[in-house]
């Protein structure tokens, strides 16, 4: 039976009103009046569950898996970019270029005016101070990390770190370079340059003269510049200095 409709034809329920009667008509509420329907002035359901209402529902569920359990969502069913899926770009460097545009679209945007810094606000955090046994944890996870590292790292020398500290922020050694800077007038014996970062050099080596630490003679002041260019350096290939001149291994 062909059911289209065809211009010029003239619908079946013209000038009929109200054709159909609605099965609910006169009805209060939305459902049938039967045992479990509706009743008049009741609020339905409020949003909460009651402690019992949730005790029955989670007695209902135990023992029956969830009917999609194993199954993918149907959501993500022919979606490329769903789990198990390896993306297209996977293992393409970004161009330069392209690079250079993600940069200036992005520049002067802000994504999240909440959580963004914001001038003049005080840390949360500001002032708080870390218990005892968080302390102990932060301190535990970070020997985690470096467990094993240190013995083979190229310049560890055997766990000598807290008896050089000791040594460096002992009264003796700060009355030293005290000493070394106003013997030499707190002025670079190098460059003549007077003030500034000064360091307290050893001619002979901390590591190497441990007999010569706390001589006068064996001090020196330089600027930061002048250290890094004539101070001994470990495995430098330098064995320690003389007044003005490098002394080498082989001399």
């Amino acid at each position: 039976m062909n059911t289209r409709f065809k211009k010029g034809g003239i619908p079946w329920n013209k000038g009929k009103k109200g054709s159909q009667i609605a099965w609910n008509k006169g009805l209060k509420g939305v459902c049938l009046p039967n045992s479990g329907s509706f009743k008049n002035g009741s609020k339905g359901f409020t949003g909460k569950h009651s402690e019992e209402s949730k005790r029955k529902m989670s007695e209902s569920k135990i023992g029956r898996p969830s009917p999609r359990k194993g199954k993918t969502s149907p959501w993500l069913i022919g979606n490329k970019h769903s789990a198990g899926c390896i993306p297209w770009n996977k293992g393409i460097p970004i161009k330069e270029e392209a690079r250079q545009k993600i940069i200036l679209a992005s520049k002067g945007k802000r994504y999240s005016p909440k959580t963004e810094f914001q001038k003049g606000r005080t840390a949360p955090n500001k002032g708080k101070l870390f218990s005892e046994s968080h302390k102990q944890k932060l301190h535990i996870a970070a020997l985690k990390r470096t467990s094993g590292k240190k013995e083979t790292h190229h310049n560890w020398k055997g766990g000598i770190t807290p008896i050089n500290s000791a040594i460096r922020q002992s009264p003796e050694y700060k009355l030293w370079r005290e000493s070394v800077f106003k013997r030499d007038d707190w002025t670079c014996v190098m460059c003549k340059i007077r003030g500034g970062k000064l360091v307290a050099d050893h001619i002979k080596p901390f590591c190497k003269f441990p007999e010569l630490r706390m001589v006068l003679s064996n001090g020196r002041t330089l600027c930061l510049p002048c250290d890094k260019k004539y101070g001994w350096k470990l495995n430098s290939g330098v064995k320690y200095w003389g007044n003005n001149a490098l002394i080498n291994n082989e001399k």
